[in-house]
């Protein structure tokens, strides 16, 4: 038996993003017929970061944690269907960073970091790139592989105390709405669903938020 959750997660991240793109469309309906709803869905809409063009196109928030593989199964879907189509995918995004993820909250603090210079997006995806060594990375390295303009205004601000504390309490919030489990996503009206989609419903809503 693995010996706590952040351990599991580590062994078993490989197999884990395996099964979750390879749901089947059957598991897809299911999960669309049992979806939970968020009341005030609209103030997660305002307060997730964007990571595209057109915060008017996005119709999805995808409640993530940078150590969770599955999570990072769903971002590598989305950047692939933008990479493979040409297209500019709008997709807003905010932080669950799971009590159990040791450096959870440190990742999505220097996300929301590098979004202070415009460079959400990039940031996200390195840490997703980076995800089986956030314990040991150097923020700043990954600031830069990021294209973040300005390292000593970044590190000032991820050694910010208010930030953290900000990105946690944004983070217990969402914790606070009763979701399943990451990652999650919140449709327009309040619908969500929980883990990985199968993959023709995932291109069907990445689809209507693509430009």
């Amino acid at each position: 038996m693995c010996n706590g959750i952040l351990v599991c997660c580590a062994l078993f991240s490989t197999s884990l993003a395996y099964r979750a793109l390879k749901r089947s469309d059957r598991s897809a309906r299911e999960q669309s017929d049992s979806a939970q709803r968020v009341a005030g869905w609209e103030t997660q809409f305002r307060q997730a970061q964007l990571a595209g063009r057109d915060r008017e196109r996005a119709a999805m928030v995808v409640f993530s944690d940078y150590e969770c593989p599955a999570c990072k199964a769903l971002n590598d879907h989305i950047e692939s269907y933008r990479r493979d189509r040409g297209l500019e995918t709008s997709v807003l995004y905010r932080h669950w960073a799971l009590p159990s993820h040791q450096h959870a909250v440190a990742a999505a603090v220097s996300a929301e970091c590098a979004a202070e210079q415009g460079k959400f997006r990039d940031m996200h995806n390195e840490l997703f790139r980076a995800q089986r060594h956030l314990a040991t990375v150097d923020w700043r390295e990954l600031a830069s592989a990021a294209g973040v303009p300005d390292l000593p205004r970044f590190e000032s601000c991820i050694n910010d105390a208010d930030v953290t504390r900000r990105v946690q309490a944004a983070s217990d919030s969402v914790g606070a709405l009763g979701l399943r489990g990451t990652p999650s996503i919140l449709l327009k009206g309040g619908r969500v669903l929980t883990g990985v989609p199968a993959r023709a419903m995932l291109d069907s809503l990445l689809g209507a938020v693509a430009n």
